[in-house]
């Protein structure tokens, strides 16, 4: 079995038994803060996933750096993943477990980028007409990006919508080179 299918093992188990608990959302908190006290820790992160460092060396680490407060789930999940020598899945696992999370929970998320800074009155409005549209929750993440000459661009999943001018402006060209001039 691939990496990527055993991180959605994980992930999968995990969501589970949080559902059960009635604390998906405690869970998902827990992993985000976890996972950026290993971004903000990169060498006692990279301790954890080294293949040669003992595991019982990394489950103390584990213990003293970044379990500490967190959910029992969560602990005995990574001292197990640590036990079975599946540290490699780590970065993986989180990310497959926000997938899971917002699927089950009806959790959209959108990208869109725009050329200036996107008012909080236009970004709720856009929020808005997205949750009628989907019939879900819609988690907005704004992006700047100066390329843009106006309008915005939308990213839902693997789905690119652009409504800027530049590509406006690219599609008036082409109807403009493909039109015969001859009147």
């Amino acid at each position: 079995m691939g990496e990527s299918a055993v991180a959605l093992r994980y992930a999968e188990a995990l969501y589970e038994l949080a559902k059960e608990g009635e604390k998906t959302s405690r869970i998902l908190e827990d992993l985000a803060g976890l996972k950026a006290a290993f971004d903000a820790d990169r060498e006692g992160f990279a301790k954890v996933v080294h293949p040669r460092v003992d595991p019982t060396e990394k489950i103390a680490l584990l213990d003293e750096r970044f379990l500490a407060g967190r959910d029992s789930s969560i602990a005995n999940l990574m001292r197990l993943m640590v036990r079975r020598r599946r540290e490699s899945i780590l970065r993986d696992f989180f990310r497959m477990y926000l997938e899971i999370h917002e699927q089950r929970e009806g959790i959209v998320r959108v990208e869109v980028e725009t050329a200036t800074a996107l008012e909080a009155s236009v970004a709720q409005n856009i929020r808005q007409q997205l949750a009628e549209a989907t019939g879900k929750k819609v988690v907005l993440e704004a992006r700047l990006f100066p390329g843009l000459l106006g309008g915005m661009r939308f990213r839902i999943g693997s789905h690119l919508l652009d409504g800027s001018v530049r590509r406006r402006l690219e599609k008036i060209e082409r109807g403009l080179r493909t039109t015969s001039l001859d009147a």
